[in-house]
């Protein structure tokens, strides 16, 4: 068995454990493209996906393979349950998705059990690419989802809900989003500069990980009014350290727990030298309990926007 040096291991560990953010590398930067409407009822249909690749699909695909949790939210969300074939290990939610027969974990699915499964349509994300050339050779499918925005994750519904025959439903999970996103917008659109907290957003304790600019939670923060600390930093993910938070002092504090190494909020409040950073002198350090309606980006989009708001801004969202 190879042994890789305890940062490398810490760098998997976090990949595994965000799931749905897809943390892979390799992702070009440009968008699916998607025309909503009754055209993306035909088949057979090109689309365009986030590794820059133009995917023809043949027919209304009736076995789908999933190859992470927020994929497999959508594919639920539009009434496809009957359709999945395969999912991952962690592919948890809708309840319903953990009786569906498994293709291993998020950042290592099987091939072999990718195959077998007869799919033919494979939903994935940049982190599968070199999985994706091997399914190419079988001829299998393949569009890979990389959303980087709360506009983006819009897209993505719309591209899947054309990529397999249900646009419809696509359309009205979206303009069901908008309309919670525009909940949000209305409430904090006139807030002053000086009143959205500076935020620190902590996915990952050891070592102390958080969101860069080219994050989807990044996003969350900015539409929710909050001001991410480390938005400026064109990554979708670093690690930090404490001289770095003491010196942004952070006004609010999100943090998301995991099995390998939970934390309290009084032991976040406990740590050396975090007390002098005002989220823990004024007590607004907020466990996010759900974190995937947050960390996955899907049709749960709405409720991990309000969370969050609720948390940045209490007063306004009771």
């Amino acid at each position: 068995m190879l042994k890789y040096p305890k940062v490398i291991c810490s760098a998997l560990l976090i990949i595994t454990f965000l799931l749905g953010i897809f943390f892979g590398s390799g992702c070009s930067k440009k968008e699916a493209t998607v025309s909503p409407g009754k055209e993306g009822l035909r088949f057979p249909l090109t689309i365009q996906d986030d590794l820059g690749r133009k995917v023809k699909i043949t027919k209304k695909p009736a076995r789908i393979v999933s190859l992470s949790p927020s994929n497999t939210e959508i594919l639920f969300a539009l009434g496809l349950d009957k359709q999945i074939v395969g999912v991952t290990k962690y592919c948890n939610y809708p309840f319903e998705a953990l009786k569906k027969p498994k293709v291993g974990g998020f950042a290592d699915p099987s091939l072999e059990l990718i195959v077998n499964a007869k799919p033919d349509l494979v939903l994935a994300s940049s982190i599968h690419k070199e999985l994706i050339y091997r399914l190419e050779e079988f001829s299998i499918p393949v569009i890979a989802l990389e959303p980087k925005s709360i506009e983006q994750v819009l897209e993505k519904i719309l591209l899947v809900g054309k990529a397999t025959g249900t646009n419809e439903e696509a359309q009205n999970i979206v303009e069901n989003l908008k309309k919670q996103i525009n909940e949000v917008e209305v409430k904090v659109k006139n807030l002053p500069e000086d009143k959205k907290p500076r935020v620190f957003f902590e996915l990952y304790h050891e070592p102390l990980t958080t969101i860069g600019g080219k994050s989807y939670i990044h996003d969350l923060i900015s539409v929710a009014g909050g001001k991410n600390i480390t938005g400026s930093l064109n990554q979708e993910w670093l690690t930090y350290n404490t001289e770095q938070i003491l010196a942004q002092d952070p006004e609010v504090i999100i943090f998301v727990n995991h099995h390998a190494s939970k934390q309290t909020v009084e032991q976040v409040k406990k740590r050396s030298n975090w007390q002098n950073i005002s989220a823990v002198k004024n007590n607004r350090i907020y466990l996010l309990a759900n974190e995937n309606i947050v960390l996955r980006p899907g049709p749960r989009l709405g409720e991990g926007l309000k969370t969050l708001a609720g948390m940045i801004h209490p007063d306004i969202f009771k």
